[in-house]
């Protein structure tokens, strides 16, 4: 506790500031007992002795209530304090009651809502969110508090504001696509931010939405699809397709449309164009594939990526019997990506080998050779299985001695393989 002299030495020294600073200040009608407990207040506030500050503040909160903004300001950090200080259960709830009461009655006489309210939101949810009788409250007080102050929103208060939505959701004030289109302006909001503690929020209200929504397909269907149909616009279609691949159902036509649409309206986009090529794929449907792929291809800027597109279109000229075509788009893939190297040689000697029956032409030499040549991209695979499942294919010594041939001369394959191989015999 301060000394009377150390208190009386401290009033002393303060007596100029008051004198000039401060007249204007409202000290009430007692104000030579006002200007001594904000001195007093002020000087424990600065020796972080806030529960003897408690005093002088209580009394100035009474008696001289209009003072000025300082004593409010002193107010809260004295309050704070107190509250963090305290461990008795009842004492700490009196007294987040009296800093939420100091809050509402600085915001009355000296406006700046959007600050203090952030400052209120910070403890008025873990105060009060097990008060039925403050629910319509904290979700007003917490959507005001985000409306004033939009991104400069602590990030405690986003998740306290989303808490006080979800429980007007259980009393009916607040349906379900209410509750999901915040849910996704606070993510957008917390995305926007980019730091550890902004995930670390998202997660939290990942875990405040499934427990009071089941989002599903079927629920972004009923909620978003009809909507969409009557009204599109970017930024739901956008909704539709983030929830739709967060639930892993983007083959349906909801997520087509939206993807089809953000595609027209904000332009191609690698990643959309390689989805629905994806999707198109899946679906049979090889020619729209193979547009979405080719337009995907021109969109993606690394060669990694760019490998793994030809390798795409490859898939599907094999689907289509397009075999040379899908042999050009393997080389390419290689050449961008030379990981792709193994898939992509075993591939090529597959193709081979699912062709000897329509490249043959009846002679028990040359027909033989394509095997030679799948042998030969299997070696380059690194693929012993198939190396040796093609070798058993090879001419024997005797096809190569009855057509005047010998190992390791060179032949064409002809057909559209079009290679030239060194001949060899099956062991």
């Amino acid at each position: 506790m301060i000394r009377k002299h150390t208190y009386l030495t401290v009033i002393t020294c303060l007596v100029y500031i008051f004198s000039n600073a401060q007249d204007t200040w409202n000290w009430g009608e007692k104000p030579k007992e006002a200007k001594g407990n904000y001195m007093y207040l002020k000087t424990l506030v600065d020796a972080e002795k806030y529960k003897e500050a408690s005093t002088p503040c209580n009394w100035l909160l009474v008696n001289a209530p209009n003072l000025d903004l300082a004593l409010y300001q002193l107010a809260g950090t004295v309050y704070q304090n107190r509250i963090r200080e305290e461990d008795d259960k009842d004492k700490k709830h009196l007294l987040t009651d009296s800093l939420l009461h100091i809050y509402d009655t600085r915001i009355k006489l000296y406006g700046n809502e959007a600050y203090v309210l952030n400052l209120k939101g910070l403890i008025a949810w873990p105060h009060y969110y097990k008060d039925k009788a403050k629910r319509d409250e904290m979700y007003t007080m917490y959507k005001k508090a985000y409306e004033l102050n939009k991104k400069e929103t602590a990030e405690p208060n986003l998740l306290f504001y989303f808490a006080a939505a979800t429980r007007q959701l259980d009393v009916k004030k607040m349906t379900e696509s209410d509750i999901l289109d915040l849910y996704n302006l606070l993510v957008e909001d917390l995305d926007s931010r980019g730091s550890k503690s902004a995930d670390a929020y998202k997660e939290k209200l990942d875990q405040e939405l499934n427990a009071h929504i089941t989002v599903d397909c079927d629920f972004v269907q009923n909620n978003y699809g009809g909507k969409f149909t009557s009204t599109p616009t970017i930024e739901l279609a956008h909704k539709i397709q983030s929830l739709l691949e967060k639930n892993k159902c983007i083959s349906n036509n909801l997520y087509i449309t939206a993807t089809n649409y953000l595609i027209e309206k904000e332009g191609p986009t690698y990643k959309n164009l390689k989805t629905l090529g994806n999707i198109y794929q899946n679906q049979g449907k090889t020619d729209e594939a193979y547009d979405n792929y080719t337009k995907s291809l021109e969109l993606a800027e690394d060669d990694v990526t760019k490998g793994e597109l030809y390798m795409k279109l490859a898939s599907i000229d094999i689907q289509k019997g397009k075999k040379s075509s899908a042999r050009s788009n393997i080389y390419k893939a290689i050449e961008k990506d030379p990981s792709l190297s193994a898939e992509g040689h075993k591939t090529i000697g597959d193709l081979y080998m699912t062709s000897a029956n329509d490249c043959t032409k009846g002679d028990a030499l040359t027909d033989r050779l394509i095997y030679i040549a799948a042998y030969n991209e299997y070696k380059k695979a690194g693929n012993t299985s198939k190396m040796a499942a093609a070798k058993a294919q090879f001419p024997s010594m005797e096809d190569i001695f009855v057509h005047n041939q010998k190992v390791g001369d060179s032949m064409g394959t002809g057909c559209w393989v079009s290679e030239t191989v060194l001949l060899d015999k099956r062991d």
